[in-house]
């Protein structure tokens, strides 16, 4: 099953969003073009992702916020505007800690979905 390779894409997404963020107020983000732009692009592999996660998984993980990554993607697909930034800021600052931390304790109660199995 795909299970752990797709949740360690959402968790290497997730880690260089935060990298990529650190230190970095949403008036300078949204200024740095190249920090921006790779920004939105790891918030919607992240999105991406977790779509092509199985329906079963997503119901396993119940915490992690499915139906708002699939919002905040949806808004970051939009034209560069007020909701896109808000948007942005909401998945730097609230959607990847939130998500990283879920995925964290979800390992430890259920370590099988993290697995890679051929």
């Amino acid at each position: 099953m795909l299970t752990g390779a797709l949740l360690g894409i959402i968790e290497d997404a997730g880690k260089a969003v935060l990298t990529l963020t650190e230190g970095v107020d949403d008036a300078t983000l949204f200024s740095l073009r190249l920090t921006r732009e790779e920004s939105v692009r790891q918030l919607l592999v992240i999105a991406d992702t977790a779509t092509n996660l199985p329906p079963d998984v997503r119901a396993t993980l119940a915490a992690i916020d499915w139906d708002g990554w699939a919002v905040t993607a949806r808004v970051l697909r939009g034209p560069y505007s007020g909701a896109a930034r808000d948007a942005l800021s909401f998945g730097v600052r609230s959607m990847v800690p939130a998500t990283l931390m879920g995925l964290r304790l979800y390992r430890k109660s259920h370590p099988d979905l993290f697995a890679f199995k051929p």
